[in-house]
C-alpha cells in the first residue's frame, strides 16, 4: 500500500479538500449571496 507522508494529499483539480461550511461559502459567492466576510476570514 502506497503511504503519503512525504507529500500533502490534493483533489485532481490540485486543490485541498474544505469543510462543508467553507464550500457553502463559496457556493454562495459564486450564486451572487451576501456571506459574512469577517466570519468567513476568520474560519480560514
Amino acid at each position: 500500500m502506497k503511504r503519503s507522508t512525504e507529500r500533502i494529499l490534493t483533489t485532481h483539480v490540485g486543490s485541498l479538500p474544505r469543510p462543508a461550511d467553507l464550500l457553502d461559502v463559496v457556493q454562495a459567492r459564486e450564486q451572487g449571496k451576501r456571506v459574512d466576510e469577517k466570519a468567513h476570514a476568520a474560519r480560514l
